[in-house]
């Protein structure tokens, strides 16, 4: 527990410092911020320089990704307009259903008839790759010109269709290890898996208001 701490620190710390250097060069050269971090990651990588070995990483990267997604779509949420949000949900949540069912049916149809694999695991395979990164998705729409509305729309949907793909996973690998199918039952435990996160969410983003109604006058209050 000793070691994990400051490595878990020094990890932070350069991703801060990384990730301020890749928006500082896209600003000023235009050059793609995720382009700049993967020829980064090749530099430093056990190929060129050495200085990092993935496999002594590979522990803290599910805590540092989930870090980094929630620290961006927290500075999202904080520079949308609550009234366009709760305007463009239905259509945001309308094109994260459409792509997953889309996405999930023709990858299931293309592995079965294809490849003779179950249409249920390639339902499973088609949701899997239905995601986007939010992160990306999100960093590109404040890079680039484009109206509020369509950064409003994307920044929901990249972020819905990240909880659809996880419940939906879920809930298909329910049916695939129990072998029974009830709509009724599987739509009644996204339902509640929704509402847990909505209630969670809810209220963590009272308390964060009034943090930040306290802090919104002082310095670096974004950190």
């Amino acid at each position: 527990m000793s070691d994990v701490v400051p490595v878990a620190l020094l990890l932070v710390s350069l991703i801060i410092i990384v990730g301020f250097l890749s928006n500082y060069q896209f600003i000023r050269t235009g050059f793609p911020g995720i382009l700049f971090l993967i020829l980064l990651g090749f530099l430093v990588g056990p190929r060129v320089l050495q200085l990092l070995n993935p496999d002594e990483l590979t522990e803290y990267v599910p805590y540092l990704s989930d870090l980094a997604t929630n620290l961006i779509l927290f500075e999202a949420g904080l520079g949308m307009n609550l009234r366009k949000t709760f305007r463009e949900t239905p259509r945001s949540l309308t094109m994260t259903l459409t792509h997953l069912i889309l996405c999930a049916s023709a990858v299931s149809l293309f592995l079965h008839y294809y490849l003779g694999i179950d249409l249920l695991y390639g339902a499973l395979f088609g949701i899997m790759v239905s995601g986007n990164s939010a992160a990306a998705l999100i960093h590109i729409m404040r890079s680039i010109n484009v109206k509020e509305e369509v950064v409003t729309v994307v920044t929901l949907e990249s972020t819905l269709n990240n909880v659809l793909q996880v419940v939906s996973f879920l809930a298909l690998i329910e049916i695939i290890t129990t072998g029974y199918l009830d709509i009724a039952l599987v739509a009644q435990g996204i339902a509640a898996r929704f509402c847990v996160g909505s209630v969670i969410g809810f209220l963590f983003g009272l308390f964060w208001l009034q943090i930040l109604s306290r802090i919104k006058h002082e310095r670096f209050e974004s950190m």
